[in-house]
């Protein structure tokens, strides 16, 4: 994980099986990305962030810029996070720690871009990557590409 803002270390929390047959339009299948929960800690905030391959391929690794905003839309910083490996039909949990940012200040945040797909012993075009990504958050903070 690159950094950007203020950033400390990502952590992998667990995993999980997720259908294998969602499709985005094109055929080629969807890369799921939800902002799952927000957690206090004595650091900062801790973002749990929730990987689904509905691609029908392993995802070795999808690198993306994560801009998280304040309630008056002034900007937190900017993190370049990775997911790590994700096997097609699976989902991956990751936690990541954003140092000296409060949960609570937190009141949206914004997928920029991607900067690195790689299935596996294959490097893909980063814009193909980004057309099968969808954003969902259950963690009560939008998730959104604008």
């Amino acid at each position: 994980m690159r950094c950007i803002g203020v950033l400390a270390a990502g952590l992998l929390a667990a995993s999980g099986v997720a259908p294998a047959s969602a499709q985005d339009g094109s055929g080629q299948g969807t890369i799921g990305i939800e902002l799952n929960r927000l957690d206090q800690t004595d650091e900062g905030c801790r973002l749990f962030i929730d990987f689904t391959n509905d691609l029908a391929f392993d995802l070795s690794e999808l690198g993306f810029e994560l801009v998280l905003f304040d309630a008056d839309g002034q900007v937190h910083g900017l993190w370049e996070l990775k997911s790590g490996r994700v096997g097609q039909g699976r989902s991956r949990l990751k936690a990541f720690n954003f140092a000296d940012v409060a949960c609570d200040a937190i009141a949206r945040a914004r997928f920029n871009y991607v900067f690195e797909c790689t299935a596996t012993d294959a490097e893909l075009a980063a814009d193909v990557c980004l057309d099968a990504v969808t954003l969902s958050s259950a963690a009560g903070v939008p998730l959104a590409d604008r």
